[in-house]
């Protein structure tokens, strides 16, 4: 397999299901601060909830908020009967605790299946909200009909948001699947055995087209100044087939979003 993958055109196919709901779910975004890719992140899914016809509220707060302020806002939309998703966009500043604000978060309302409840399910293998990221990078997957079972995935990234709860899912489906991160010693020796690797570290270059195989699956995951992991997706695509930034992984994270506010709208 080689070339791209098109994340815009399976994006628009999840959209159009999306599009015939008979109530508009209402979406609360909160962004902490002014980081340049979360500002980006959440623009997109404001347009994309404008598109569809979703409702899609934002609350901006300062960097400087106190975190008690920031838990009563939340528990303020739990409250609010009118709101069926709320998401936290990450990061959030050093000084506010993530453990605290995913405890606070209602789980009937976390968009991004990032409260203990939801992935603690999630662990069980009986979540019905996954990350939308994670679902983005599954139903990428599944899109080009790509099995997963016995194949050797390398995730490059540990954390909460992709790492952890992507590990937990492709092994659910069969996969062997190694956890890295950018600072794993003899991390080449690691993707040189990956069918199917996975890059969200914001460090760009960090994997070389001569470090994957002919004809594994990559999935550039990571965004930095406007650019995925890997600033030379062409040359990947001439022996791999890659999701890359922009238009991989991102439009079907932004529609995997309002997919699981659908389902946390009709569950309620």
């Amino acid at each position: 397999m080689k070339g791209k993958i098109d994340g815009g055109k399976i994006a628009a196919e999840i959209e159009k299901e999306l599009e015939k709901t008979d109530r508009k779910p209402r979406l609360e975004i909160v962004l902490v601060g002014n980081h340049e890719a979360s500002r980006t992140f959440v623009n997109k899914k404001l347009e994309l909830a404008q598109k569809i016809n979703f409702e899609a509220h934002l609350t901006e707060l300062a960097e400087d908020i106190d975190e008690r302020k920031l838990l009563k806002k939340i528990e303020k939309f739990n409250k609010d009967q009118e709101i069926d998703g709320i998401l936290i966009q990450l990061p959030l500043p050093d000084h506010i605790d993530e453990n605290k604000v995913f405890s606070t978060l209602s789980p009937r309302k976390d968009v991004d299946g990032l409260t203990p409840e939801n992935l603690g399910a999630l662990v069980r293998g009986d979540s019905f909200i996954r990350p939308a990221a994670v679902e983005g990078i599954l139903t990428l997957l599944e899109a080009r009909d790509i099995e997963l079972k016995s194949e050797n995935v390398v995730i490059v990234n540990n954390s909460v948001l992709i790492g952890r709860p992507l590990g937990l899912s492709l092994g659910q489906e069969g996969a062997t699947v190694t956890l890295c991160h950018e600072k794993t010693e003899n991390l080449e020796a690691h993707l040189s055995s990956a069918d199917i690797i996975v890059t969200a570290t914001g460090k760009q270059g960090l994997i070389e087209p001569s470090d994957v195989e002919t004809d594994c699956v990559v999935i550039d995951a990571g965004y930095e100044s406007g650019q995925g992991d890997i600033p030379n997706p062409e040359e990947f695509a001439r022996k791999s087939l890659i999701a890359p930034v922009p238009n991989g992984l991102g439009p079907v994270t932004v529609a995997c979003t309002m997919k699981n506010l659908l389902k946390l709208h009709r569950n309620l």
